[in-house]
């Protein structure tokens, strides 16, 4: 872990992550070492009680070596505590790969019902 930032305003919250992992495994199997970098970013308001906006950054990059394989991935939505044991969220990732990626780009809706016990 490179950092962490967590932060509280008002009824916004921040926070930020960024990950360097090395696997060593790959190294044992006679492969090269692997790096990867994880970026990730949170915006949450509180809209109302209940009621919070949000919206998430995340970059990955899963073998620093090469440049054909990272990713950034946006994600907005809300989501409203109905009681304290139930939650309804709504989100919208989008996923953009590059150019050379065998993989699309990729949008998923989501509707969840958290129940809390």
């Amino acid at each position: 872990n490179l950092g962490f930032l967590g932060e509280f305003a008002d009824r916004f919250t921040l926070l930020g992550e960024i990950d360097r992992i090395i696997d060593e495994l790959e190294s044992l199997l006679g492969e090269p070492t692997e790096r990867q970098l994880l970026v990730y970013g949170a915006v949450n308001f509180q809209a109302a009680k209940g009621v919070n906006l949000k919206v998430t950054y995340d970059f990955a990059d899963p073998n620093t070596s090469r440049s054909d394989d990272n990713f950034i991935r946006v994600t907005g939505g809300v989501e409203y505590t109905i009681t304290q044991f139930v939650q309804l969220r709504a989100f919208y990732r989008f996923r953009d790969y590059i150019e050379t990626s065998l993989r699309d780009d990729e949008s998923i809706a989501s509707v969840e019902l958290h129940l809390f016990f």
